[in-house]
Parts: C-alpha cells; structure tokens; sequence
C-alpha cells in the first residue's frame, strides 16, 4: 500500500511538472506572438459598436449618448451603461447584460472593459463559453489561453496587431477586454520610471 501511494504521488508530480512545463512554452510563445504584433505597425483601432481606441474622452461619452438615443445602448437601474446580449445556450437564446466602463492613457481610450452577466438561468462558466464561441466565430480561433487566477477556468486571448481582447470568468460575471497594446506598454514604461523615481527618492532620504 505504501508503495503504491508512492507510485501515485509520483505519478501526479509528473504530469503536474509536465503540465506547468507545456503553459510555460505556450506562454513564452505567446510573448513573442505579442512582440512580433506590436512591432508590426498593424493597427486594428476599432472594437465595437463604434467605439475605436484613441477616442477622447469627450468623443467617446458624445458618441455613447448617440447609441443610447438610437437605442443601442441604455442607462441600467445602477446608471451604468449597458449593452443587452442575446447568447445561444445549446440553442435556448439566453440573455446577459453587458456593462461597459473606459481606461484612458494621455486622455485616449486604450482600454475597455465590458463585465457581462447573465439576466436569466445561464451560469457564468457557460455565459464564459458562449462569449468564446461568439469571439471565435467573428475573429477566428484564440491565439491562447492561460490559467484563471480565480479557479480551474481558463483565459481565452485574441491579438491582431495592437489589438488584444480577452475573455475571462469572473466571481459573478464573464468579463471581456479590448486592450490597444501599444497604448499599454507605453503606460507599463510610464509607470516603471516613476516608481524608479520613487524608490530613488525613498533610498536618498534614507
């Protein structure tokens, strides 16, 4: 019996290291698939809806109220801007809500995130699987997927040029993001000197 437990600890141990070695590969990849798309000049700008990263702040607000007076959009019972969307659910048409909210780098839309939750019985994890369905029948198949920090669920990821969406599962929502790359890095190196310069002046005050 000792032995066998043995055996099976072994066993386990294995495929966990050959597991963490696969994502590791597909992961290193996938950051060369990254650079090799940032450094190709390709600029895909436009998300959804009308919405295009470099928007303004006061473009995208202007261009929101004209989707929510055409009716495209509307103003939740939370005030929050929100999209309702209809997902197949094994041919039982489902219905979620979709609630947007913006990042700006330099006053730019480089980032929106759309949180969406089901309005009906549909359940995250299959709200998750419906949205990737969607994604890959407009964009093609996912680029990569990487492990959820929230359970077992995994990342889905699309990138084409600046442009990076990804869909996630979240505690009580699927939550998709559209992320202009270039914008990202710029704001990663923005932030990177700043906290140099902090860590500077903390150790001169020392």
């Amino acid at each position: 019996m000792k032995n066998i437990l043995i055996l099976t600890i072994a066993v386990m141990t294995f495929s966990c290291n050959l597991e963490q070695q696969k994502q590791a590969k597909a992961n290193a990849a996938f950051e060369l698939k990254v650079e090799q798309e940032i450094n190709s000049g390709i600029r895909n700008d436009t998300i959804f809806l009308g919405y295009r990263f470099g928007m303004s702040e006061k473009e995208f607000i202007s261009w929101t109220k004209k989707l929510i007076r055409d009716k495209k959009l509307y103003e939740n019972e939370n005030r929050q801007v929100a999209y309702k969307m209809t997902l197949d659910d094994n041919n039982f048409l489902a219905t979620a809500e979709a609630v947007f909210s913006p990042e700006y780098f330099e006053g730019k839309l480089y980032k929106l995130n759309i949180s969406v939750e089901p309005t009906d019985h549909t359940v995250i994890a299959l709200t998750q699987i419906q949205l990737v369905k969607i994604f890959s029948d407009k964009y093609g198949f996912y680029d990569h997927t990487e492990n959820s920090v929230i359970d077992d669920s995994k990342d889905y990821i699309w990138i084409d040029g600046n442009r990076q969406i990804e869909i996630i599962k979240g505690f009580s929502d699927a939550r998709i993001f559209y992320t202009d790359l270039t914008a990202e890095r710029s704001l990663n190196q923005l932030k990177e000197i700043e906290q140099s310069e902090e860590l500077k002046t903390t150790t001169n005050d020392i």
